[in-house]
């Protein structure tokens, strides 16, 4: 048992420099800096951090410290810290090292931090290009509460957390680190890549003996020039951990850390007051000096029981994460899109750092319209508990990401007086700057408490044979099915996206052999007029609130599956060549299957796919850019073929996979009962279409035919915004009609108490360097996960379907530390104790195809 006031193993002197410490800190990873303290397995014991910045960011009006910040200096680390057991035995290679976050905060009277971004040509952001120019916030904290005079009418409760906490690597490792970064930066990265988009430098972070701080290995010492030319830089999280940057990493939460050196040699630092996902302005957390009061165990031999090898060596592992109890609650949530689209309107393939760019400068544009400076709502983004969520990542050719901010209200604006501090930006490289617009107020809406069924269908009848027929393309022609008046509270009724193709039995047969040419049957279109009966015009922007939804009564059973590789695929279709399916059954809330048992979980059903018809000069865009992009290489979206004057509509529709400027293929998994959706009104009337009813859904959607796939319907009102377009929608590209809808989330999801996070980062199985690349990322934080669950007597194959249809998080932590962009999916917690009996498994086809699987070193298997 643990005294109940931690030992101090670690003081720092907040009057000292780093470097004239009692113990000294360090700034890089290595295997030969000494340990400057010891503590036990069990032992409760205490360790203060000064800021990232080691104090030259100073409390006061100027952001010349941040322009001149010199980054070789930055990350100062308390540690390293050597870990035995309760008989004094050191933690060995191949332990996983068990820390726990018993409290935190910052150092007393020393209640402040900053939030920054850097000058362009000095470390820049996540949007450099955009904001080139250093800029300086100052907070200050009352309690769990932080404020700030150059960001005023904010207050906001913070999610205290290291940025920063790891154990040394081995010198093999190191060499791993210090090669795959080396090549990268050597060779660049390819044409037509977000590097071009993401205006981010340097590539790497590569040695360097400038700034290099070694701990006890004092620079006058003979081996201190040899380890400062080996040493790793901070900056990215890696297999070690390092700079996860979790947002909600915090108190009662739990890193398991692979173990590469006797000792572990623990470090950490970079105290978070708050931090949004991303931490996009790069210095954007609430930086600040802090303590953390931890436990530590040692679990023998843990990083082959519990870690799977993501690349070709033993080394390539990441931490797991066990997250605390302790979050804050916000009752309201704005949505922004982004999609894998940059400003000059080219069209990139599933590139979740492009869209996750794009998402963000839509939420920066939209708050700038309330009073704020785009330098303002750039840091708050940077700073708050903002979510950054990978809503979609299987719809080729977009990837759909969607950062949560806190709901902004739309009535008085503030008076913006004060400014974050800003300095000059004397470079010479060209800046993107978006159009926008003003802003509107809320509009009131009324219904009458029964709805009026507009679209119905009978599941005995195909979607070609219905009496108001279904279509699943997106044209300007379709002609709508019916029509419905602001305010008018309507039903919508929609067959599951094969249209009735799959069966509730127990093959996979249905799912191997499916035409996805004829997927996503939607209901619609439908007509939206005003209350004098005058339509919604081009340039007006649609709300519709989804007042109520669900499966159609009779019809409580949904479906979640992958697809054969040669006929789509999945996320992982590589892994998982084979078709699978597992069926649901809903009771209430609750959803359960056959094929994964065991398992049963409350959903929140959503409509896969809202949007409102495309002009012809829309439609002419997405198919130009799309075609582009399949004859580059890289496969795309198919056309369609047919006859006549259905012929020449049926070549110039789109296909409705992804999402895009119109909505359409959204999968936001949280936008379920009392949400809103803000669409852009490209043809008169709307035409209004909706489809593609989830009972559940993981974010990303991993398996393709991922969520839990329903008939059902939708409750509805539509209010018309009249030229809502140029007031709410910030174009993100050459014309006015590169837009993205708005989506408020509803007051309903589902609550869990316990989670694990499962970390990803931008080095592919072949142990390949990919430059901030988050696609790579979010698939090896998912093939983290998978492999995690098998060991508790999953097949892989279920863990692939759960993890596509349960309620679990994409979130991105990191996307500025180069070179790597850090994603972490969070799933429901998984009990260490008794192992299912793997008996009953999902349904599957044989691959009779030719394309090569990819298969990943796992170090333990359990039947």
């Amino acid at each position: 048992m643990a005294p109940s006031t931690p030992r101090v193993v670690v003081k720092v002197d907040l009057k000292k420099k780093p470097w004239e410490q009692e113990q000294p800190l360090h700034n890089r990873w290595h295997p030969e800096i000494p340990s400057v303290a010891q503590v036990k397995a069990g032992e409760f014991f205490r360790v203060e951090m000064i800021d990232c910045m080691g104090g030259t960011v100073k409390d006061n009006s100027s952001s010349a410290d941040i322009k001149h910040a010199d980054l070789s200096m930055s990350h100062c680390l308390s540690g390293p810290i050597r870990v035995v057991d309760e008989e004094g035995v050191a933690a060995k290679p191949g332990d996983l090292l068990a820390l726990e976050i018993c409290n935190l905060g910052p150092l007393p009277g020393d209640e402040w931090g900053f939030t920054a971004s850097f000058d362009r040509e000095n470390g820049g952001g996540f949007l450099t290009d955009h904001f080139p120019c250093a800029s300086k916030a100052i907070w200050y904290f009352e309690g769990i509460y932080a404020y700030s005079p150059q960001i005023p009418g904010v207050r906001f409760p913070g999610l205290t957390h290291p940025g920063i906490v790891g154990t040394a690597p081995s010198m093999e490792l190191l060499r791993i680190w210090n090669e795959r970064e080396r090549q990268i930066e050597e060779n660049g990265v390819k044409p037509f890549s977000l590097c071009e988009v993401v205006h981010q430098r340097p590539l790497a972070n590569l040695p360097k003996a400038k700034g290099c701080l070694l701990g006890h290995i004092d620079k006058e010492a003979p081996e201190w020039e040899r380890i400062a030319k080996e040493a790793a830089r901070t900056l990215p999280g890696r297999e070690n951990g390092g700079n996860c940057d979790i947002k909600n990493l915090s108190t009662g939460s739990k890193i398991y850390l692979p173990v590469f050196v006797e000792g572990a040699n623990l470090s950490t630092g970079d105290m978070h007051f708050s931090q949004g996902d991303g931490e996009i302005s790069f210095c954007g957390a609430i930086e600040m000096n802090g303590f953390l009061e931890l436990k530590c165990d040692i679990i023998r031999n843990g990083m082959k029981e519990y870690l799977t090898p993501m690349g070709p060596t033993p080394l390539h592992v990441n931490p797991i994460f066990e997250i605390g109890p302790v979050e804050p609650r916000f009752s309201e949530w704005l949505v922004f899109e982004g999609i894998s689209v940059d400003e000059s309107g080219r069209q990139h393939y599933l590139d979740a750092t492009v869209a996750y760019k794009r998402a963000v400068l839509n939420a920066i544009d939209y708050l700038y319209k309330f009073g704020y400076s785009k330098e303002q709502a750039y840091l708050l983004l940077s700073c708050c508990p903002c979510e950054g969520r990978i809503s979609g990542i299987v719809d080729s050719p977009n990837a759909d990401i969607r950062p949560k901010t806190r709901k902004v209200p739309s009535g008085p604006r503030i008076v913006r007086k004060p400014d974050v501090l800003k300095s000059t930006y004397d470079g010479k490289l060209p800046i993107t700057k978006n159009p926008s617009f003003t802003v509107l107020t809320e509009i009131g809406l009324m219904a009458p408490a029964t709805p009026r069924v507009v679209v119905k269908v009978d599941l005995k009848k195909r979607p070609w044979e219905q009496e108001q027929p279904l279509h699943n393309r997106w044209h300007p022609e379709i002609q709508p099915v019916g029509e419905v008046k602001a305010g008018e509270f309507f039903r919508v009724e929609m067959v599951d996206w094969t249209g009735g193709a799959v069966k509730d039995d127990d093959s996979a047969e249905d799912i191997k052999s499916l035409d996805l040419s004829t997927v996503h049957y939607l209901s619609g279109p439908i007509r939206i007029v005003d209350e004098d009966g005058v339509a919604a015009k081009p340039g007006d922007l649609l709300a519709v609130e989804i007042c109520n939804l669900g499966p159609l009564p009779g019809d409580e059973w949904g479906f979640t599956a992958s697809f054969d590789r040669e006929n789509g695929g999945g996320f992982l279709t590589d892994h998982f060549p084979c078709a699978t399916k597992a069926i649901w059954y809903f009771e209430g809330i609750y959803a359960y299957s056959p094929q994964i048992p065991g398992v049963r979980f409350p959903g929140l059903t959503h409509p896969g796919i809202i949007g409102t018809a495309p002009s012809k000069e829309l439609l002419r865009i997405w198919n130009e850019r799309e075609r582009q992009l399949e004859e580059s290489g890289l496969s795309s979206l198919t056309l369609c073929e047919g006859t006549p004057e259905w012929e020449r509509i049926a070549k110039e529709a789109a296909r409705t996979i992804p999402g895009r400027e119109n909505g359409g293929n959204c999968d936001i998994k949280n936008l379920s009962r009392g949400s809103k959706i803000y669409l852009p009104v490209f043809v008169e009337g709307a035409n209004l279409s909706t489809g593609d009813m989830h009972f559940s859904q993981g974010d990303g959607e991993i398996s393709f035919c991922g969520a839990i796939e329903m008939s059902g319907f939708l409750e509805l009102k539509c209010e018309i915004i009249r030229n809502g377009m140029k007031e709410y929608l910030t174009p993100m590209g050459p014309t006015p009609l590169h837009v993205n809808p708005i989506f408020e989330i509803g007051p309903v999801e589902p609550r869990f108490s316990e989670w694990l996070v499962f970390e990803g980062i931008s080095v592919d199985e072949s142990g390949r360097q990919h430059y901030l690349d988050a696609t790579v990322a979010y698939k090896r934080a998912v093939l983290n996960a998978i492999d995690y669950l098998f060991k508790f007597g999953y097949s892989k194959e279920q863990v692939y379907l759960l993890l596509s249809c349960c309620p679990c998080e994409g979130r991105i932590s990191g996307i500025v530390d180069s070179p790597n962009a850090d994603i972490r999916p969070k799933t429901r917690k998984v009990p260490a104790g008794p192992r299912i009996v793997r008996k009953a498994d999902v349904m599957k086809s044989t691959y009779d195809g030719k394309l090569e699987t990819t298969r990943n070193p796992s170090s333990s298997s359990y039947s």
